[in-house]
């Protein structure tokens, strides 16, 4: 399996073991919020074997405007740990994960990349033309990304689209407020 971690976290794969739909096996690759760009990058452009790519969350900009995104870069760029700290307030990041917290930050230049980033529905095809199965895993409560307008997007590429409604970013149980 290869997995490809979100700009914030590293080494987190093991907060989707309780998914037991997800099952890695030796031939996927994986990826988590902007990870699932590099996950998606990494098929298209791999000469080795890929049985299915699973999408946990996929930081999805696209459907924002030109000012939103413009946005979103200028307040990273201003403050970046200002940032990440209210990123993760609406992702509702636990003290379980704090042991996965990257220790260094994205430059504004990687975070411009991320929020300009372009999932192509070509590039979908053409993994499913090579046999690749396609999942994705949302869910409902994602505070990041509307979790609709990922599920318009992702459910006509996908082989399986995973929803879990009583979960967040984290594909885990959002607390009642």
């Amino acid at each position: 399996m290869i997995y490809f971690s979100d700009f914030f976290l590293e080494n987190e794969f093991s907060i989707f073991e309780p998914l037991e739909v997800l099952c890695p096996h030796f031939y996927d690759v994986i990826g988590f919020g902007c990870g699932t760009q590099k996950a998606l990058e990494y098929a298209l452009h791999s000469t080795k074997r890929i049985d299915r790519l699973c999408l946990l969350s996929p930081l999805f900009f696209q459907n924002q405007s030109s000012k939103q995104k413009q946005r979103e870069c200028e307040q990273f760029t201003q403050n970046p740990t200002k940032y990440i700290h209210r990123f993760l307030e609406r992702c509702h990041f636990s003290d379980r994960m704090q042991p996965f917290l990257k220790k260094t930050l994205l430059s504004p230049q990687e975070w411009s990349a991320i929020v300009t980033y372009q999932f192509q529905q070509q590039h979908f095809k053409i993994l499913r033309q090579r046999g690749i199965q396609i999942e994705v895993f949302l869910g409902k409560n994602n505070e990041i990304i509307p979790s609709n307008q990922i599920l318009e997007f992702f459910l006509p590429l996908s082989h399986r689209l995973f929803f879990f409604n009583q979960a967040g970013y984290f594909l885990t149980h959002i607390p009642q407020k």
